[in-house]
């Protein structure tokens, strides 16, 4: 069998995560003051043309950012260079605070309402602890990877280990992760930590409970608040084309890109159209950052089991099958509240 991907036991690359949320709930309290923790109203009379006219907006002013606030020297690094990891990241960080804080001043209205019953405002933008609804969900994400989960437990088993090999496996994913050396620790950080929870902010909560309470039904916001998503890394395309060296900008590299962009178009908009889902049906938002954490850090699925001989195909591959039905399955289920929030919130 060949190598796995990067060991699937190591949770440690989310331990972060749980700081970060507690800063965004912190935020807007400290920011906002009663515009968050104060009982207010959700704007409804939101025409769907201006809802999505602001999204666009919205998404472009996320991809803009990263040029007109990142230094053109710092521009010119790769995109894995230590200086541009950290000015992106303070780029969207800043991007994803700023729509927290302006979104109630766009979208919330004081209706008066002094019960203790009435939800604060930030409960719209998913900023509410729910350890236990998105522990869940992270189980969830994790049955459409049990065949790599499977397939990571027959390696170890061929490869003659048990319990300590799983340990020492463990072990040194950690290690790889958090190594000493600060290029490959900001990497990480990026991808498992800030690029989520940014993006989620941005194309998830800022986004979703507006589409909706403008009368879209809530099947299409979650298709529809995705493309967005899809769009904004169209800039991928023109990184990616402008690091080319001039004679390797051929018509088949071209064309290689081309079906890499319509790839990821299509896997983003898969991910998207869920994790609206889940925050359409949950309404945390620290959820859906760790379902996209779970995603980056587990990858796409390994084809190479096909290449397998023997039952270890069989067993992976029919893993993968289980997998795909048990997350299917599983909408219905305990993992989800029995009624939407968000368009409870609204009162839909």
């Amino acid at each position: 069998m060949s190598a796995p991907p990067p060991d699937f036991f190591c949770l440690q690359a989310f331990h972060r995560q749980g700081s970060l949320t507690k800063t965004l709930l912190l935020v807007p309290k400290r920011v906002g003051g009663p515009m968050f923790s104060g009982s207010r109203a959700h704007r409804v009379d939101i025409q769907p043309s201006q809802c999505v006219l602001y999204c666009l907006l919205l998404s472009s002013a996320f991809v803009l950012s990263l040029y007109g606030l990142v230094p053109t020297s710092v521009r010119r690094l790769p995109r894995d260079h230590t200086s541009h990891v950290k000015y992106r990241i303070g780029v969207v960080v800043g991007v994803a605070l700023g729509s927290v804080c302006a979104y109630p001043f766009l979208f919330g209205v004081d209706d008066g309402s002094t019960t203790e019953g009435g939800r604060p405002f930030r409960h719209f933008l998913g900023l509410e602890w729910k350890p236990c609804q998105d522990a869940k969900l992270v189980v969830h994400v994790l049955m459409l990877y049990l065949g790599s989960i499977v397939d990571n437990v027959l390696f170890i088993i061929r490869r003659g280990g048990g319990l300590g090999s799983w340990a020492k496996s463990t072990v040194e994913s950690m290690k790889y992760i958090f190594q000493d050396e600060e290029n490959s620790r900001w990497i990480w950080m990026r991808n498992l930590l800030f690029a989520p929870a940014a993006e989620e902010v941005v194309f998830r909560v800022c986004m979703v409970t507006p589409l909706l309470a403008s009368g879209i039904s809530p099947t299409k916001v979650a298709w529809v608040t995705p493309l967005f998503f899809g769009v904004a890394h169209l800039h991928h395309f023109w990184e990616s084309f402008r690091h080319l060296p001039s004679d390797q900008r051929t018509a088949s590299n071209i064309k290689r890109l081309v079906i890499l962009l319509m790839f990821q178009f299509t896997y983003t908009t898969l991910f998207g159209a869920y994790a609206s889902h889940v925050f359409l049906r949950t309404g945390s938002l620290c959820g859906v950052i760790l379902a996209h954490c779970t995603c980056n850090y587990m990858g796409l699925p390994d084809p190479r089991f096909v290449g397998y001989r023997g039952i270890d195909k069989w067993i992976v591959g029919v893993s993968y099958l289980i997998g795909i039905w048990m997350f299917i399955r599983a909408f219905d289920s305990s993992i989800f509240p029995a009624r939407s929030l968000i368009p409870e919130l609204l009162g839909m």
